[in-house]
Protein backbone atom coordinates (compact mmCIF):
# COMPACT_ATOMS: atom_id res chain seq x y z
CA UNK A 1 0.00 0.00 0.00
CA UNK A 2 2.87 2.40 0.80
CA UNK A 3 4.25 1.78 -2.70
CA UNK A 4 0.93 2.82 -4.23
CA UNK A 5 0.81 5.98 -2.12
CA UNK A 6 4.39 6.92 -3.03
CA UNK A 7 3.71 6.35 -6.74
CA UNK A 8 0.39 8.22 -6.60
CA UNK A 9 1.99 11.18 -4.86
CA UNK A 10 4.60 11.48 -7.61
CA UNK A 11 1.95 11.55 -10.31
CA UNK A 12 -0.66 13.77 -8.72
CA UNK A 13 1.02 16.03 -6.18
CA UNK A 14 4.22 17.46 -7.60
CA UNK A 15 6.21 19.31 -4.98
CA UNK A 16 6.67 22.53 -6.94
CA UNK A 17 6.45 24.75 -3.89
CA UNK A 18 9.43 23.00 -2.25
CA UNK A 19 11.97 23.55 -5.02
CA UNK A 20 13.74 26.88 -4.75
CA UNK A 21 17.04 25.93 -6.32
CA UNK A 22 18.10 22.73 -7.98
CA UNK A 23 19.69 20.56 -5.32
CA UNK A 24 18.88 17.22 -6.95
CA UNK A 25 21.07 17.04 -10.00
CA UNK A 26 21.35 14.32 -12.60
CA UNK A 27 19.62 12.96 -15.66
CA UNK A 28 15.89 12.81 -14.99
CA UNK A 29 15.52 9.58 -16.99
CA UNK A 30 18.03 7.96 -14.63
CA UNK A 31 16.11 9.22 -11.59
CA UNK A 32 12.95 7.66 -13.07
CA UNK A 33 14.83 4.38 -13.58
CA UNK A 34 16.19 4.52 -10.01
CA UNK A 35 12.69 5.12 -8.63
CA UNK A 36 11.20 2.26 -10.64
CA UNK A 37 13.96 -0.13 -9.58
CA UNK A 38 13.40 0.87 -5.94
CA UNK A 39 9.64 0.47 -6.32
CA UNK A 40 10.05 -3.05 -7.66
CA UNK A 41 12.90 -3.88 -5.26
CA UNK A 42 15.37 -4.87 -7.97
CA UNK A 43 18.57 -3.67 -9.54
CA UNK A 44 17.60 -5.27 -12.86
CA UNK A 45 16.84 -2.49 -15.32
CA UNK A 46 15.58 -5.11 -17.82
CA UNK A 47 12.87 -6.31 -15.44
CA UNK A 48 9.51 -6.02 -17.30
CA UNK A 49 7.84 -4.35 -14.30
CA UNK A 50 10.64 -1.78 -14.12
CA UNK A 51 10.36 -1.08 -17.85
CA UNK A 52 6.60 -0.64 -17.63
CA UNK A 53 6.99 1.66 -14.61
CA UNK A 54 9.66 3.68 -16.43
CA UNK A 55 7.50 4.23 -19.51
CA UNK A 56 4.36 5.11 -17.56
CA UNK A 57 5.99 7.29 -14.92
CA UNK A 58 8.15 9.20 -17.37
CA UNK A 59 5.14 9.92 -19.58
CA UNK A 60 3.02 11.01 -16.62
CA UNK A 61 5.73 13.24 -15.18
CA UNK A 62 6.42 14.82 -18.58
CA UNK A 63 2.75 15.82 -18.76
CA UNK A 64 2.46 17.10 -15.20
CA UNK A 65 5.87 18.51 -14.25
CA UNK A 66 7.73 20.74 -16.67
CA UNK A 67 10.98 21.47 -14.86
CA UNK A 68 13.56 18.66 -14.79
CA UNK A 69 14.96 19.74 -11.44
CA UNK A 70 11.51 19.45 -9.90
CA UNK A 71 11.06 16.01 -11.44
CA UNK A 72 14.34 14.92 -9.88
CA UNK A 73 13.29 16.22 -6.48
CA UNK A 74 9.90 14.51 -6.68
CA UNK A 75 11.62 11.26 -7.59
CA UNK A 76 14.09 11.60 -4.72
CA UNK A 77 11.15 12.11 -2.36
CA UNK A 78 9.57 8.94 -3.74
CA UNK A 79 12.80 6.96 -3.32
CA UNK A 80 13.20 8.26 0.25
CA UNK A 81 9.63 7.26 1.10
CA UNK A 82 10.13 3.82 -0.42
CA UNK A 83 13.38 3.32 1.50
CA UNK A 84 11.60 4.26 4.72
CA UNK A 85 8.76 1.82 3.98
CA UNK A 86 11.32 -0.95 3.40
CA UNK A 87 13.13 -0.09 6.64
CA UNK A 88 16.28 0.89 4.73
CA UNK A 89 16.39 4.48 5.93
CA UNK A 90 16.54 5.99 9.37
CA UNK A 91 16.42 9.65 10.21
CA UNK A 92 13.22 10.62 8.46
CA UNK A 93 12.33 12.24 5.17
CA UNK A 94 14.10 15.54 5.82
CA UNK A 95 17.33 13.71 6.57
CA UNK A 96 17.06 11.65 3.40
CA UNK A 97 16.29 14.69 1.25
CA UNK A 98 19.11 16.76 2.70
CA UNK A 99 21.67 14.02 2.17
CA UNK A 100 23.96 14.02 -0.84
CA UNK A 101 23.25 10.34 -1.42
CA UNK A 102 22.00 9.65 -4.89
CA UNK A 103 21.10 6.29 -6.42
CA UNK A 104 23.98 4.40 -8.02
CA UNK A 105 22.31 4.42 -11.43
CA UNK A 106 22.20 8.23 -11.35
CA UNK A 107 25.70 8.63 -9.93
CA UNK A 108 27.19 6.29 -12.54
CA UNK A 109 25.35 7.89 -15.45
CA UNK A 110 23.44 4.68 -16.20
CA UNK A 111 23.27 1.01 -15.40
Amino acid sequence: MKKVIAFFSLCVFPLASLAIECTVKGDTALWVMAYCMALHETDDDANPSVNSCFINLRSTMDKNVKESCQKNRDLKVGICLLNQSYGLSSGGLDSCLSSNNIPTVVANGGV
